[in-house]
């Protein structure tokens, strides 16, 4: 069975039926700005709660698994091995260890970032929208001992990043700007495109 979580409201694609949703099952807490799911666990960040693991091993009846309050909102986190990097507002990226998820525990900060508003993380790398900081990359080998790598500029102010081959920053003015993160030390804007709407 195909599970998509949306928020924490856990729905399964009807596929004989293009694509439409079926609810399977939800878990009510405050403020949920990010999931990401891993395995059996769903990861997110929570404006009034931090970080938040929720088993959803059974969609139909999901539970808590483990809370690790964050200094400020926590507004985005990534998942990758036994670490989570969760973008933190105020207090910069946090390092969260998730090898027990009815435990997790913060064992790093990068706290040079004013506003961390969204993070991805691709090899070494932790790639943070900070707002009117732009891009900022920190190198997360060692996560107990998070550090600054480089910083990309924006036109506008950094809300959402996706990382491949370039970076893809979503900024105010709609606009979806574009960097060449081939040396991380210094990211490049290579391009942008406005996307037209009202805001």
């Amino acid at each position: 069975m195909l599970i998509a979580v949306i928020g924490l409201l856990f729905v399964t694609p009807d596929l004989s039926r293009g694509q439409e949703l079926e609810f399977v099952g939800s878990l009510s807490f405050s403020g949920v700005y990010d999931v990401f799911v891993q395995g059996n666990y769903a990861y997110c960040a929570c404006v009034s709660n931090g970080f938040i693991i929720v088993d959803v091993s059974q969609p139909q009846s999901p539970s808590l698994a483990g809370a690790c309050p964050t200094p400020t909102p926590a507004r985005a986190v990534w998942v990758d091995g036994n670490y989570a990097y969760v973008a933190a507002d105020d207090s910069g990226l946090l390092i969260v260890d998730v090898t027990q998820p009815g435990n997790p525990t913060i064992v790093g900060r990068y706290s040079e970032i004013h506003e961390a508003m969204e993070v991805c993380k691709m090899g070494r790398y932790a790639y943070v929208a900070a707002g009117d900081d732009g891009l900022v990359v920190v190198d997360v080998a060692s996560p107990n001992s998070p550090f600054f790598a480089g910083r990309g500029e924006l036109l506008g102010y950094g809300d959402e990043v996706l990382v491949g081959k370039y970076a893809y920053v979503a900024s105010s003015y709609d606009m979806l700007e574009i960097l060449d993160i081939t040396n991380p030390s210094n990211p490049m804007r290579v391009g942008s495109v406005s996307i037209p709407g009202d805001r």
